[in-house]
């Protein structure tokens, strides 16, 4: 058996007094493809914030476990180029008109946008070519 992408095993986690998601099992297989649905106050946004580590488990390991690809923590460096997250609440952070190109070329620097920094080879754009083609 292969290790999951994504574990969480008897997770709890409060919002004020609330439960905000409650011994929640789940494992989702490398390749799997999987919907987060549920009507508002579902515990949705609680559950990525689980992943991202945004919030944290009422109960420390090994009472409850959230791992990724096998592991229970990251350098958030080497996990970006394995595992995207995207929410809307990267609308709020993007305040500049960027581009379609722009969007997805960013995605090979884990930011929004291009900065002075970035090196954008010609891989790169032709890969985004590649992937802007397979939206049309």
């Amino acid at each position: 058996m292969s290790t999951p992408l994504l574990e969480l095993r008897n997770v709890t986690i409060f919002r004020g007094t609330r439960p905000g998601l409650e011994n929640v099992s789940l494992s989702i297989a490398l390749g799997e493809h999987v919907a987060i649905l549920g009507p508002n106050g579902s515990g949705k946004s609680t559950f990525i914030q689980a992943v991202t580590r945004e919030l944290y488990p009422r109960y420390p390991p090994p009472a409850c476990e959230v791992r990724i690809l096998g592991r229970d923590t990251w350098n958030v460096f080497d996990l970006r180029p394995l595992l995207g997250i995207v929410t809307n609440d990267l609308a709020t952070q993007c305040t500049q008109p960027y581009s379609v190109r722009e969007t997805v070329l960013s995605g090979f620097f884990s930011s929004i946008g291009i900065w002075p920094n970035h090196h954008v080879t010609p891989e790169m754009h032709a890969r985004a070519d590649e992937l802007m083609d397979l939206l049309e």
